[in-house]
């Protein structure tokens, strides 16, 4: 048998026992003070938890946002589907277009509504101002259409436009606004929109031909004694109504008929309702002319007596709309003849008068029997 423990192993015991006891109740009374402390002062340190999370996610939401939003909008483009101008009046005009967005941004914000300024290029006036309609959801593809009804203030800066759709080949005009800016649940944002936009313009009216001639010997009853169709070519996706073109044709005549060169006016007609649809255009035309006046023409000059072609200028005069004239379409008509040849000697041969002076009807090049216009008078 083992021997039973001595009250000393007993006495080691309960010294150990009491040792540990004491070391644990000396942890618990360390761990209360702070335990007490985290239970006073919660609310302290939820503050400062939520003031950390306010300087992250603020300058995030209030900065960092905003810079975004700007930036996916200044990369997006806009790009013009069609184009409609209609019922000019000289302080108004109805617009119409139907613009296409292009954005490879996967964010799809919703843009508020808002008024577009627009300056042709370089220019810090506007010369319109049409209302942009609220895109939800904005994405690649988006189609954003605006009919309205401007009015014209800024009278010079809109002629400006006109005469730089009808005169040159591309238009660039600048589309500017101030808008807001909302994506998701996150807090709309001002952004500014400025983008350019670049459209085909008529480019002079190049292409346009005078067709189907007809002279006619008896005269009908409003004078008309010729006719022709005019075929203008329309390279744009705009509309454009210019309601009745007052037109003068003139021809370069040379001496010995006139001291020195000269233009001479041999008619004068109007284009009615004078709407270029994109494409191809047609439009009759009536003239009155001195018939006398265009055979001695043609007959003093040797090429144009053999080949029948007769040089002539188009220009244009005025834009009516509903007897009014709409000044902003007539500078911009104004501002170049369109240079035509009219095969004019197969139709005085139809018409019987041109066999009797020996004028023809050659298939010599056109571009060989045009005169300079240089140093003529108008």
């Amino acid at each position: 048998m083992e021997p039973a423990p001595s009250r000393e192993a007993h006495k080691e015991v309960r010294m150990d026992s009491e040792v540990q006891m004491h070391t644990v109740k000396a942890r618990r009374r360390r761990r209360r003070p702070k335990q007490h402390h985290f239970k006073r002062y919660w609310w302290l340190y939820l503050a400062i938890l939520g003031a950390l999370c306010l300087i992250v996610i603020l300058p995030i939401v209030y900065v960092a946002y905003p810079k975004i939003a700007q930036n996916e909008l200044n990369h997006s483009t806009l790009r013009i589907f069609s184009q409609k101008a209609t019922n000019p009046t000289p302080d108004s005009i109805r617009l119409e277009f139907v613009s296409i967005l292009g954005s490879q941004s996967s964010q799809h914000p919703t843009i508020e509504a808002f008024g577009a300024n627009l300056y042709m290029e370089e220019s810090t006036t506007p010369f319109t101002q049409v209302p942009v309609p609220k895109l939800v959801h904005a994405k690649d593809g988006n189609k954003v259409n605006v009919s309205t009804t401007v009015q014209i203030t800024e009278k010079e800066e809109f002629t400006k436009y006109t005469m730089a759709t009808l005169g040159l080949d591309l238009v660039r005009v600048w589309i500017r606004g101030k808008t807001k800016l909302q994506e998701g649940g996150l807090p709309q944002v001002n952004i500014n929109y400025g983008k350019q936009v670049i459209t085909k313009g008529f480019n002079g009216l190049k292409g346009t031909q005078t067709t189907d001639i007809n002279v006619l010997v008896t005269p009908e009853d409003d004078g008309t004694n010729f006719k022709a169709n005019v075929f203008i070519p329309n390279p744009t996706v705009m509309t454009l109504d210019m309601g009745n073109v007052s037109i003068r044709i003139d021809t370069p005549v040379y001496p010995p008929l006139v001291p020195a060169p000269t233009n001479v006016t041999i008619g004068s007609a109007v284009l009615e309702h004078m709407v270029l649809v994109p494409g191809a255009n047609q439009f009759p035309l009536r003239l009155a002319t001195n018939q006398t006046q265009v055979l001695e023409i043609l007959s003093t000059n040797s090429t144009n007596k053999a080949t029948g072609i007769l040089p002539v200028y188009i220009n244009a005069l005025k834009s009516e709309y509903n007897g009014v004239e709409i000044p902003y379409f007539t500078a911009a008509l104004r501002m170049a003849a369109i240079p035509q040849q009219l095969a004019i000697g197969k139709a005085l041969a139809d018409a019987g008068i041109g066999a009797v002076l020996g004028i023809g009807a050659s298939s010599l090049p056109t571009s060989a029997l045009m005169p300079r216009a240089t140093g003529l008078a108008a």
